[in-house]
């Protein structure tokens, strides 16, 4: 929801001392939910942390600052700021982080209504690229907001395939948005976001909402429903709780996203809070609350902050605090993942999670590579143990291009590098080498993050990698069998390729050292040019001066 800006007086020495505290951080491991099943979030208003957030709070949603509108106010020229500090905060403290929101009728930037309806879709990818980019490992995401019929759809939907311009769902323009939500962030929650879902019937858009999930449900795009839950003061909480029930049955795990309760009365609102905030809560379907604003004078609606501002609690967070305590929704269960060591080989297929790659088949081993590869993209392997330090890094990739770069970075993608490892051309996307590089100052465990670069369209394929104590291997050009020397045996080794007998040589650089020639692909060439080594005729081969 929009946030109406208000004034703050600093009208006494409590209120300054109150906000000389705001300054003091709380990690978010105090927040009221720690260790609970289910979250209980909230907004920061601006780019710096709001007064006791990590006190009560353990999820973020940015109020504004995640909005298009916001993020590129002018066309091309993004300012992701706020959000950043938001998203840095979440990581640091390991707790949710939400992105509100990528598609909505309001508060979209209004350069987009000079645009063709062709460079408005490419207007709108160029957005979902740039949220990518700049936040690689965002845990939850608002694709759409407020999208049902009186609300607040995008009017410019006919640009993004429409009601029924691409699979005649009626929802056409909804389900485009959750397909690029899909691609660019393949390991977010998807949700669709929206108001008067757990109102009266008579106001009620639950049943279109539902029709909107079972769409998106049957294509796989959809992770989340959430509901807003903004004027529930009056509703009625056996109503609530039915409504939470039917969105159940859809089998998509419910967030309430927006709540909040304008009451000025202290006791009313403990009283409504008692009330609903455990249907909520305690519904097996729903597994996360965020309530929206909490400080006073920094809420959307006048009266329904939980702090004072002087800094005392109102009773219903009170009473809140001490219910979350106690509720029983369950603990959670922390991820377990085994660490592996760096110097056995890892399958490039076998990350924790990715941006931008795609598994495919690999039938030179009857197993898996990493493939369609592009500029920024990246995989991520957790847990890995250097122990008391890696020297050198071998990986087997093919490229049908010029190749690329695979940055190798540490515990996020812009984290120390440690090394970078060049890809060149191959002759085939399935014509693997072993590459190698050095690596330095990394030991202990890290979660490795290996950042792929370059100019072209697709850089390289990726089989496997390895990391070694020792010094990078230095390829010996024409040693094809790993023996030292050069000599009949590796000449009948490279016949045997060319004539498609065997596909890679017993050297475990032995594609890179058949490319004598330093052409980029092994061919007739580099077989001349062995034949003339072993002849006496060239002492050196080409790749090598």
């Amino acid at each position: 929801m929009f946030n109406k800006k208000r004034g703050i007086r600093i009208v006494s020495a409590v209120l300054v001392a109150f906000s000389l505290l705001s300054t003091i951080s709380i990690p978010a491991d105090a927040a009221m939910a720690t260790g609970k099943a289910k979250y209980v979030g909230n907004i920061w208003y601006s780019g710096t942390e709001p007064s006791k957030f990590g006190e009560y709070w353990n999820q973020l949603t940015p109020e504004n600052a995640s909005k298009w509108e916001q993020c590129e106010p002018q066309q091309g020229q993004y300012n992701f700021g706020q959000a950043k500090a938001m998203y840095n905060y979440c990581k640091a403290n390991k707790i949710p982080f939400k992105f509100h929101t990528m598609i909505w009728g309001s508060q979209y930037p209004r350069w987009l209504g000079n645009l063709s309806d062709s460079a408005k879709k490419t207007a709108i990818e160029n957005w979902y690229k740039a949220v990518a980019q700049n936040f690689p490992e965002i845990d939850e995401m608002d694709v759409v907001n407020e999208a049902m019929k009186g609300h607040a759809p995008f009017p410019y939907k006919n640009a993004i395939g429409g009601d029924n311009g691409l699979y005649g769902t009626g929802y056409d323009w909804i389900v485009w948005s959750f397909e690029q939500a899909r691609k660019y962030f393949p390991n977010t929650k998807l949700f669709i976001n929206d108001y008067n879902v757990l109102c009266p019937d008579g106001w009620s858009c639950i049943n279109e909402y539902i029709t909107v999930i079972n769409i998106l449900k049957q294509r796989n795009l959809i992770d989340g429903i959430g509901c807003q839950s903004h004027g529930l003061e009056t509703q009625n909480v056996a109503d609530v709780k039915r409504k939470l029930d039917r969105l159940a049955a859809t089998g998509i795990p419910i967030y309430i996203s927006e709540l909040d309760l304008n009451i000025a009365d202290d006791n009313q609102q403990l009283n409504k809070m008692k009330e609903l905030f455990p249907v909520m809560y305690e519904h097996p379907g729903v597994k996360g609350i965020t309530y929206w604003g909490y400080l006073q004078g920094h809420t959307w609606i006048a009266n329904s902050h939980l702090i004072r501002s002087n800094g005392t609690e109102r009773p219903a967070l009170t009473w809140l605090k001490e219910y979350i305590k106690n509720a029983n929704v369950g603990d959670v269960e922390p991820e377990v993942i085994n660490p592996r060591s760096a110097f056995e080989k890892i399958e490039a297929e076998s990350y924790n999670s990715q941006y931008g790659v795609e598994i495919e088949d690999n039938p030179n081993d009857s197993g898996k590579n990493l493939g369609y590869i592009q500029n920024g993209d990246y995989v991520v392997y957790k847990k890995i143990d250097f122990g008391s330090g890696a020297t050198s890094f071998q990986a087997r990739a093919g490229s049908a291009s010029a190749g690329g770069n695979i940055e190798i970075r540490l515990d996020s993608t812009t984290g120390k590098l440690i090394g970078t490892c060049v890809v060149e051309g191959t002759g085939g996307w399935k014509t693997w080498t072993d590459v190698t590089c050095s690596v330095s100052g990394v030991s202990g465990e890290h979660d490795l993050y290996l950042v792929f670069t370059g100019t072209s369209d697709y850089l390289l394929n990726l089989d496997w990698f390895k990391f070694s104590n020792t010094p990078a291997q230095v390829v010996k050009y024409g040693d094809l069998d790993g023996s030292g020397t050069v000599d009949a045996i590796d000449f009948s080794l490279m016949k045997q390729y060319l004539l498609g007998s065997i596909t890679t040589f017993p050297a475990e650089s032995g594609l890179k050292a058949a490319d004598v020639d330093g052409s980029g692909s092994i061919d007739a060439l580099d077989f001349v040019q062995i034949k003339e080594y072993l002849l006496g005729l060239r002492t050196k081969f080409q790749a090598e001066m």
